[in-house]
């Protein structure tokens, strides 16, 4: 049930998240990132073409929903964003939306955007 509840809401706090902190720290480099982000997460999707756990006909690899909310934690450097953000992956596994390997390398794949930019 609360996995459910992190899935089904999960727009809106990333949108909400995102919105306060370009908001209130406005910065090129924070949208640089983001944009980097899911670029490299869809364009990985559609090269890939792995099917999901639960056999939808979306794509699996790698997680956009895990790497948008690792990026905002990596980005906040806060304990409460960052449960979220594990609430998130963990989430995404769970209700059979993710291998754990997608949601895996989506974590390192942010990271590794967020150190570089």
């Amino acid at each position: 049930m609360i996995w459910t509840l992190v899935n089904q809401h999960f727009e809106w706090m990333a949108l909400s998240l995102a919105t306060y902190r370009f908001a209130y720290q406005p910065s090129e480099t924070f949208l640089l990132k983001l944009g980097c982000v899911m670029t490299v997460v869809y364009a990985l999707k559609y090269t890939i073409k792995r099917k999901r756990p639960n056999q939808k006909d979306s794509l699996s690899f790698p997680s956009g929903h895990s790497a948008l909310a690792w990026f905002l934690a990596w980005e906040y450097k806060h304990p409460l964003v960052y449960g979220w953000a594990a609430m998130v992956s963990y989430a995404r596994i769970y209700e059979k939306y993710h291998w754990t390997s997608d949601v895996l390398f989506s974590i390192g794949l942010t990271y590794i955007i967020h150190q570089i930019l």
